[in-house]
């Protein structure tokens, strides 16, 4: 049996729609009392009373107990996800009209995985950096979930095989034994609030932008269109939700998942390495690639750069506790095996260019 707190309460306004034209003229409150019950039977009692949905993923299974009163929506998810271990986030759905038979959490989990894909190859390059450049800087390791922490989701603490909290022996450790849908699909930065400016875009730019100024992830239904303009400063996501369904002929609603990560299976952890090798592998010869289109002096300095990166590594490594440092030499040995491998097949005046670094990563090596 697991507690959601000594008291859990919520309160949930209804924003969903069309209807979400009232807004929070009523204030649904919603009284619950879970004693040893089942998470997905008390995300149900919420879905009822207050219409809006919390999807709660079929390997979900644990028990809670609480008193559920004077919260939002997003705080009852919050702690009822606190309560049975899991992950949860908020989106929202765009269509002509509710379906007859609501989705499943895993529906639902494949159409924000497709929403946030096409998302993804609508940004610039740039654009990518500013969504995910601090989460490249500091890794997955031990303090993933806070840099995807903010309103409307969080991830579990998860568990590593041994019992110990994430963090134990490292949170990237503990992550490639876990698959965790709502991890992956959580964005960093999201705010309850948004300032957007569009003249006359289409319905695709429109959420584009959404999505990039909110960091929320919206699921379009097929077939919708529209010409969006509008003009937000500081304003809260409903306002620009109205509006974009409204120009769209259809309606708004948010949607919430709740979903405990799943412990991977040994097979599996080494068919997600090898998938990771193999992408490493194509990133890694593209970068090079890459490389040698620029002109002399732009590869002379990149080298440079690169050296010192060789450089800041070691400080790192020094002054990583065990645990951690043990997993960096491990990633500096394959950074340097992949180099060495790649030195073999290119010219003798290419491989003069890339000696610097090599040296400095087989001193790197060496230590």
């Amino acid at each position: 049996m697991h507690r959601m707190g000594i008291v859990l309460m919520v309160t949930a306004v209804f924003l969903g729609g069309i209807a979400a034209e009232e807004e929070a003229a009523d204030r649904v409150t919603v009284n619950l009392v879970a004693e040893s019950e089942p998470v997905r039977s008390v995300a149900a009692r919420i879905t009822e009373q207050v219409e809006i949905q919390i999807a709660v993923t079929a390997n979900t299974e644990r028990n809670v107990t609480g008193q559920l009163a004077e919260r939002t929506i997003d705080e009852s998810a919050e702690l009822l996800a606190a309560g049975s271990q899991a992950s949860w986030m908020r989106a929202y759905m765009l269509e002509s009209s509710p379906p007859e038979v609501p989705y499943s959490a895993e529906e639902l989990l494949t159409k924000l995985t497709e929403a946030r894909a096409a998302w993804m190859e609508r940004l610039t390059d740039q654009q990518r950096q500013e969504v995910f450049g601090r989460i490249q800087r500091d890794g997955p390791g031990g303090g993933f979930g806070e840099l995807l922490a903010g309103p409307g989701g969080a991830v579990a603490t998860v568990q590593d095989r041994e019992g110990g909290p994430e963090g134990a022996r490292g949170g990237a450790a503990v992550m490639m034994q876990q698959d965790d849908p709502i991890r992956r699909l959580l964005l960093p930065g999201r705010t309850d609030t948004i300032t957007l400016d569009l003249t006359d875009v289409s319905l695709e730019d429109a959420l584009t932008q959404f999505t990039l100024n909110s960091r929320f992830l919206v699921v379009a239904e097929e077939g919708l269109d529209g010409t969006i303009a509008l003009s937000l400063e500081d304003a809260p996501l409903a306002d620009a939700l109205e509006a974009i369904a409204e120009a769209a002929g259809a309606q708004w609603r948010p949607v919430y998942i709740l979903g405990q990560p799943r412990q991977l299976t040994q097979a599996e952890m080494a068919q997600r390495e090898e998938q990771r090798e193999v992408r490493r592998d194509a990133r890694f010869d593209q970068r090079w690639e890459d490389f040698w289109q620029r002109t002399p002096q732009e590869r002379a300095e990149s080298i440079q750069r690169r050296v010192a990166g060789v450089e800041r590594m070691a400080e790192r490594v020094q002054n990583a506790p065990p645990e951690r440092r043990e997993r960096l030499v491990r990633r500096q040995a394959r950074m340097f095996d992949r180099m060495v491998g790649y030195s073999t097949q290119i010219s003798p005046e290419q491989r003069l260019e890339l000696r610097p670094l090599l040296q400095a990563m087989a001193r790197q090596r060496a230590n």
